[in-house]
């Protein structure tokens, strides 16, 4: 497979992928698209996808919900993520059944047995409901939910700025102005801190764009975390990030190995066969010849 150039871009889920699996980041960003790999591209995980669900109806409800009340408001987004599952997996299972071209979730798209698809969707539907339960001990979407509509901030997610002639892409969930004029970036973490170990670098970077596109200085910006564990343990929520000059340093030295990567691809079975790859789930299984 041919492979395209690319300048210097950065992002932390690129260099994630980049540090999972080499094979996987050159057919997400390297090879030249082809009409399967364009169609394996557009598939997505359980777990990115329960991401978009709940930060989708979150953020949409912070911004437009004309309930007053923060308990009716958390009612409100459960309903609604349970809404837009049940919606989106019956189209997703009618995708599969009629055409494998467009939007899909990759344990559906590459999975046949209906009694295993069944017990996805019902451990998907719990886990949401466990996530949603834990909405009403989270102090910080409480008091968002009762912020005022004109303080939150317009922007483009995903949405990208130069760092040194880098192109940086990030995805922040919410942004905000507090009381006290203070612009906040808000991202949604589905499990604990420890699964999501950069947490800190991605605050820092958010702290960047924030300060680049809104031209606000950094000693008025604030990064937070807010982390929904699968066990019972309750939401945390951080406000913090990586000290600056670090993220500055990371991303500088990451970008330039990923550009030396993207010049030579090494796609060995020792780089890309880790025992930690979620191989299973990998959108790229077709066209990769690891053994399943």
């Amino acid at each position: 497979m041919k492979q395209v150039n690319n300048s210097s871009t950065w992002s932390l889920s690129r260099m994630s992928l980049y540090k999972l699996c080499r094979k996987g980041f050159f057919f997400r960003y390297c090879a030249e698209p082809t009409q399967e790999l364009s169609r394996l591209k557009k598939l997505l995980g359980l777990a990115l996808w329960k991401n978009i669900l709940l930060k989708d109806a979150i953020v949409e409800n912070m911004r437009f919900s004309k309930i007053l009340d923060p308990g009716d408001r958390i009612r409100e987004i459960e309903s609604e993520v349970l809404k837009r599952f049940h919606m989106g997996w019956n189209n997703f299972i009618a995708a599969k059944r009629h055409v494998e071209d467009g939007r899909n979730l990759t344990e559906i798209f590459y999975n046949n047995d209906n009694s295993l698809l069944s017990t996805i969707f019902r451990r998907m539907e719990d886990s949401l409901k466990s996530t949603m339960l834990k909405l009403g001990d989270c102090e910080l979407i409480i008091n968002l939910l009762e912020t005022r509509y004109l303080n939150f901030k317009d922007f483009k997610s995903p949405d990208s700025f130069l760092l040194g002639g880098i192109t940086v892409w990030v995805s922040p969930d919410l942004v905000w102005q507090d009381k006290d004029g203070n612009l906040n970036l808000l991202k949604f973490h589905f499990g604990s801190p420890e699964e999501n170990p950069r947490w800190d670098i991605q605050n820092g970077v958010y702290a960047l764009y924030g300060s680049e596109q809104f031209k606000v200085s950094l000693g008025r910006l604030g990064a937070v975390s807010v982390f929904f564990p699968e066990n019972d343990s309750p939401p945390l929520t951080v406000h913090a990030y990586r000290n600056i000059r670090e993220v500055r340093e990371i991303i500088s030295s990451e970008s330039a190995e990923l550009d030396i990567f993207q010049k030579n691809p090494v796609l060995n079975n020792e780089i890309f066969s880790l025992e930690n790859a979620r191989c299973r789930n990998c959108e790229f299984r077709r066209l990769c010849e690891k053994d399943f």
